[in-house]
């Protein structure tokens, strides 16, 4: 997703050629666990407007691509488009030309969306663990998460081989029933 390419660079570790196999597993969960990830936005001053998943579970910028293709700054933050006045505020999104056919009708839609969104000025923006419903994180949620996508984890062959039982399985009966019955 091209909005969500941000959260891997500079967030996410890097693979190297010396990089480990199981390194190279975990990592590769990293885009899928990007896309879960949102923004829970009061002030708005560190949630791109465009860019982030703040609204709905997804970036703007996927929702509305027209507007996205028209907006005077695509990284503009989510404060800046946001102007207080005596009934509280209201939202005002500058776009590099006027608005014409489909594009005003998107503009009318993300009005709407907009409507009830408030900014709070004593509250920093957060990240949210969209699955959650809630948007906090848990490896409770996590674990439903990986369950629901029915994601394979690129290191469990691995971990068959590395925690497999080596002794044979003779040996094994008969410490087995050495422990139970005592030398």
């Amino acid at each position: 997703m091209p909005g969500l390419s941000r959260w891997g660079q500079g967030i996410f570790p890097r693979c190297t050629r010396w990089s480990s196999p199981i390194w190279r597993g975990i990592l590769s969960l990293c885009p899928k666990f990007a896309e879960s990830l949102g923004r829970r936005v009061a002030n708005g001053e560190s949630t791109a407007f465009w860019l982030d998943a703040w609204v709905d579970g997804s970036p703007l910028q996927l929702s509305f691509d027209r507007l996205f293709d028209v907006a005077r700054d695509r990284d503009i933050r989510v404060r800046d488009c946001w102007v207080t006045d005596l009934g509280g505020g209201h939202w005002l999104i500058p776009f590099g030309r006027q608005l014409a056919g489909t594009e005003c009708d998107d503009a009318e839609r993300l009005a709407l969306i907009l409507q009830g969104k408030r900014l709070a000025d004593f509250l920093a923006d957060s990240p949210a663990w969209l699955p959650s419903g809630d948007g906090s994180f848990s490896v409770h949620w996590c674990y439903r998460w990986w369950r629901r996508n029915r994601e394979p984890l690129p290191w469990a062959w691995m971990a068959k081989e590395t925690w497999a039982p080596k002794v044979p399985l003779k040996v094994r009966v008969f410490f087995g029933s050495s422990l139970r019955t005592g030398f």
